[in-house]
C-alpha cells in the first residue's frame, strides 16, 4: 500500500538534470555526510536521522509511524 502514496527514486539524469542534481544536493545524505562534523545532523559520531539505513524487501512502517524504505 505504501507503494501507491509514495515514490522514492533519483530522478532519471537524461530527463531532468536539474531535478537530479536538486535532488542529490538537498535531499539525499551523501554516504560520506559523518566525514564532517559541521554537518548539521552529525552528533557524537552518529546521524540524528539515522542513516546509512539498512536495506529492506519491502517498506514498511516503524512504531514512529516513519515509512522504511526498500
Amino acid at each position: 500500500m505504501i507503494d501507491t502514496v509514495i515514490k522514492a527514486e533519483l530522478p532519471n539524469a537524461e530527463e531532468n538534470p536539474s531535478l537530479r542534481e536538486k535532488v542529490l544536493e538537498y535531499i539525499m545524505h551523501r554516504s560520506n555526510h559523518l566525514a564532517y562534523p559541521t554537518n548539521r545532523c552529525y552528533k557524537d559520531g552518529k546521524c540524528l536521522y539515522g542513516f546509512p539505513k539498512p536495506v529492506q524487501q519491502t517498506p514498511t512502517i516503524d512504531e514512529s509511524d516513519r515509512v522504511i524504505y526498500t
